[in-house]
């Protein structure tokens, strides 16, 4: 029975990795890998360089490892968010089933979640948004309602007594984009600051090539989504305003 408690214990060192949850420690703005600071991830115990001591790989302790992003290979600390050491199951060759991804698959999934929880995200503001707009319903005055009935009527009568649909679009385009300016100009900032080194290209080029870099503006901006609307029109209408840089650059 011993026997059989041995060979199931050496079945499962050859057919798992050990893993620790950490979060990336690089505080230096100068590091090419300062994005991750703070980010969640994990590091396979094997590739840590310091500490070698099995019993120092506590919880808020700091580990030394290289770590990997296309291609680059360098230094880096993490803090240990567990006490714990995770199993995480390989196949028979040998490699980590995230390795049998195809190239760009893993950074696409990724982004895929990221965009799932900015939406999450969105909508919660929304609905918070709106909860406080019915509760100031509910406690204002009871003259809000007919003084807001009366301004309704008067802006609907101005609408149609004044200036074609054509007018109409073009003032609700112009004030669509000023609500938006400052999630623009964020971003505007964000990518000449990431992407100095390969600049004038579109937000659908530099999704592809750097996902992880984008993930990052992403999160940033979530805070500067503008009132009554969502991230995706933000990121929409942003879009669209870089292509009109580009296209205005290249005249």
């Amino acid at each position: 029975m011993k026997l059989l408690k041995n060979n199931k214990k050496n079945n499962q060192e050859e057919n798992d990795v050990e893993m620790l949850a950490i979060e990336f420690f690089i505080p230096n703005e100068k590091h090419p890998f300062h994005f991750l600071h703070k980010v969640p991830g994990s590091v396979e115990v094997s590739k840590i360089i310091d500490p070698l001591v099995r019993e120092e790989l506590t919880k808020n302790a700091t580990v030394k490892f290289v770590h990997e992003i296309d291609n680059n290979h360098l230094m880096v600390d993490g803090i240990i968010q567990s006490n714990k050491i995770f199993l995480v199951p390989i196949i028979k060759t040998g490699k980590l089933r995230e390795q049998q991804i195809p190239n760009g698959t893993l950074e696409k999934s990724l982004t895929s979640i990221n965009d799932s929880l900015l939406k999450l995200n969105s909508n919660i503001q929304k609905m918070a948004e709106g909860n406080n707009e019915i509760k100031a319903y509910i406690n204002g005055p009871r003259t809000s309602q007919s003084s807001t009935k009366a301004n309704s009527k008067t802006v609907s009568r101005d609408s149609n007594s004044s200036g074609s649909d054509e007018e109409k679009n073009e003032i609700n385009l112009n004030s669509s984009i000023l609500n938006n300016k400052e999630f623009t100009n964020t971003l505007r900032a964000e990518i000449k600051k990431k992407f100095k080194n390969d600049p004038d290209q579109t937000l659908g080029y530099y999704q592809k090539k750097y996902p992880i870099i984008i993930m990052e503006i992403k999160n940033l901006l979530t805070k500067l989504v503008p009132k009554k609307s969502t991230f995706e029109e933000s990121w929409r209408k942003a879009s669209d305003s870089l292509k009109i840089d580009k296209a205005n650059n290249k005249k």
